[in-house]
């Protein structure tokens, strides 16, 4: 009898623990993935039961099919395209792969901090105060002098942003790491790669979901190394702004890009002190954002940024 009251007892512990399934979108990441899914491996468990791992490879050319399909640490399963179709067709393609309470969605190219990474960013979650979370991202240790501009503007944009209703706001959810509730996923489409981060944010607010920006969850992530890979980067980030328009409405988007100018501005003037490196960054996005709308508009299989895919090898020199 006591043998049955434990495992009655267990099932109902199991019952009320988050499930996770976890989804990486991947395009040539043979190098990367091994690390994130033995990141995974690692993970402690707390609060949630961990299902399976998705990876989606949209039409990867290198060694990314073979590494997630021969990891056997963790229940992996592999959605393979012949063509690429983009971020979007593949988060799409995991969430109709997925069942479980909340869905993890990780770029392959990052790094966790540490094992309760999961567990921190999915507590709102489990907890019924969030929909949708998203990680802090931190860069790697920049080490030329475009690396190093970038990570001092990155490192105002997070003191900034954070200070805007408790970080709770479009700029702090990124595609590097988020957690969907399964009620915001099972209704969410995604229909451009070059804007799913942001419209994943639109779409939470829009239609009365809730968002959280997890500061302890942190993401390591390496800066692009070279102008014409920060360029590829910020062109899309300029140019996406103007996709969720015609859903969402102009005032709406409006809205949530619209920063206080103040604060911005204090911000900026007290991180210059901090970190001389920002003042060369200050002309850039001025002229990006220009450059931008005279360039053929993005697609949802567009080019990668290479220099920000080293990533082991960037932790390791």
């Amino acid at each position: 009898m006591e043998r049955c009251r434990v495992n009655q007892a267990t099932i109902k512990y199991m019952r009320d623990k988050l499930t996770l399934t976890i989804g990486i979108p991947a395009y040539n990441e043979a190098e990367n993935i091994r690390h994130l899914l033995l990141d995974l491996a690692k993970q402690s468990q707390n609060g949630y039961i961990f299902n399976k791992v998705i990876v989606c490879s949209d039409a990867s050319v290198d060694e990314t099919v073979h590494v997630a399909y021969s990891f056997k640490k963790l229940p992996v399963t592999v959605i393979v395209y012949s063509k690429r179709q983009g971020k979007a067709a593949a988060l799409n393609s995991i969430i109709r792969k997925t069942s479980s309470d909340a869905l993890v969605i990780l770029d392959a190219d990052v790094a966790l901090k540490n094992r309760l990474f999961l567990s921190k960013l999915v507590a709102p979650i489990a907890k019924g105060e969030a929909d949708l979370c998203a990680a802090k991202i931190d860069e790697l240790h920049p080490k030329n002098f475009m690396e190093k501009m970038l990570a001092a503007s990155m490192q105002y944009k997070r003191e900034l942003f954070a200070s805007i209703n408790n970080g709770n706001n479009i700029y702090t959810c990124h595609g590097r790491g988020r957690a969907f509730s399964k009620r915001l996923y099972k209704v969410i489409y995604f229909k451009n790669s070059a804007n799913e981060d942001a419209y994943s944010y639109l779409f939470c607010i829009y239609h009365g979901f809730t968002y959280r920006y997890i500061s302890d969850a942190t993401v390591w992530y390496g800066l692009p190394a070279t102008l014409a890979d920060h360029e590829l980067q910020s062109v899309r980030f300029f140019q996406s702004r103007e996709l969720s328009t015609a859903e969402f409405g102009e005032k709406f988007i409006r809205e949530a890009y619209a920063l206080p100018k103040l604060l911005t501005l204090k911000t900026l003037i007290r991180f210059t002190g901090k970190n001389p490196y920002i003042i060369p960054y200050l002309i850039l996005p001025a002229y990006l954002n220009i450059k931008s709308q005279f360039m053929k508009r993005i697609h949802s299989a567009w080019a990668v940024a290479k220099s920000s895919k080293i990533l082991r090898r960037s932790m390791t020199l």
